[in-house]
């Protein structure tokens, strides 16, 4: 027991100075960081985030589901011209779905799909149904004559023009297809204008 308390001492003493050299150790770390931080300058302040869009007058701010660009349009101007131009486009599309569904072989019933001129006997002749050019064609599906697209009727119809009405003055329709003279002139649709013949030469 006398030999043992000698080596304990001896492990305590070791223990006591490897703490204080510990200690020590990383007190000169504090200091060394200390000394670094005073050394370094402090960073400059971060510079205001860039805005992404234009400011708006606080007088033309407008309701959140009117803009769909969040107000990066501006002001009620431009707003305004948006809505136009999808008003236009809603128009254009709704043309195009028309003209598409006249240039179909069977020409179908908006009010009912189900119904096509094919079905009702219609549109079986191969001539144009001219009052389907005036927009006064009121047999629609059931009509035998034909029903061209919008894209042609500009042509059908100067076509009509260069021929006289078979009604002449007796004609009753408030916009007639065909050609009718005005009055005090003569109708000369028929009539083909002869060169005239060149003079003898004298000599």
């Amino acid at each position: 027991m006398e030999e043992a308390s000698p080596a304990a001492g001896e492990e305590a003493a070791k223990a006591r100075v490897q703490q204080l050299q510990e200690q020590q150790r990383l007190q000169q770390q504090m200091q060394l960081r200390a000394q670094e931080a005073a050394a370094v300058p402090p960073a400059p302040p971060a510079p205001p985030p860039v805005p992404t869009s234009p400011p708006i007058p606080p007088g033309w701010q407008a309701a959140p589901d009117a803009d769909p660009f969040g107000g990066a349009l501006g002001g009620p101007f431009q707003l305004q011209v948006w809505d136009n131009f999808r008003i236009a486009f809603k128009q254009y599309m709704v043309q195009l779905a028309g003209e598409a569904l006249q240039q179909s072989n069977q020409e179908t019933d908006p009010r009912k799909p189900a119904m096509s001129a094919a079905a009702l006997g219609g549109h079986s002749s191969g001539q144009v149904c001219v009052s389907f050019l005036t927009n006064s064609c009121r047999r629609g599906l059931r009509c035998t004559d034909r029903h061209p697209p919008r894209s042609q009727w500009g042509r059908l119809r100067r076509e009509l023009k260069r021929k006289a009405c078979a009604m002449g003055e007796h004609c009753c329709l408030p916009q007639c297809a065909y050609f009718h003279p005005r009055e005090g002139e003569e109708d000369q649709s028929g009539q083909i204008e002869l060169p005239s013949c060149p003079e003898p030469a004298t000599g």
